[in-house]
C-alpha cells in the first residue's frame, strides 16, 4: 500500500509545495476531474493504488491512454503509447509484442504521464 508520509516527504525534498488533505474517495474523484485551477476546487497531484495486474499489460493500462480529455485525470495529450496498443493486442507474436511494449515503456518514460513508484 501507498504510504501517503513517504510520499508526502519526497515530493517536498524535491521542491513540491505540499497541502497534504486526507478526505474521502468521493471528494477525491469530484476534484480530480475537475479542470479548474487549485483555488477554485482544482488539483494537481493526487496518489492512487493500481495492482500489478492493472498494469501488466497494454491492452487493460488505462495510464498509457494519452487521449486528451478522455484520458486518465491529468489529461496527458500524447497519443503515442496509446497508439500502440492496437499493434500490440493483434499480434500473436511474443516477441514482437516485448518489443512493442519496450517501445511504450520507453516513450512513456520520457513523456512522464505518470510516476512509477
Amino acid at each position: 500500500m501507498m504510504d501517503r508520509v513517504f510520499i508526502s516527504r519526497s515530493m517536498a525534498k524535491h521542491g513540491v509545495n505540499i497541502d497534504e488533505v486526507l478526505t474521502c474517495r468521493g471528494s477525491v474523484m469530484q476534484s480530480s476531474a475537475s479542470l479548474q485551477p487549485i483555488d477554485t476546487g482544482g488539483w494537481s497531484v493526487f496518489g492512487s493504488v493500481w495492482g500489478s495486474d492493472d498494469g501488466r499489460n497494454a491492452a487493460g493500462h488505462l495510464l498509457l491512454r494519452g487521449n486528451g480529455l478522455r484520458a486518465w485525470n491529468g489529461w496527458p495529450t500524447d497519443e503515442r503509447p496509446g497508439n500502440q496498443r492496437p499493434s500490440w493486442i493483434d499480434t500473436a507474436d511474443q516477441a514482437e509484442q516485448r518489443e512493442i511494449a519496450g517501445q511504450v515503456q520507453v516513450q512513456v518514460l520520457e513523456d512522464g504521464p505518470f510516476p512509477p513508484v
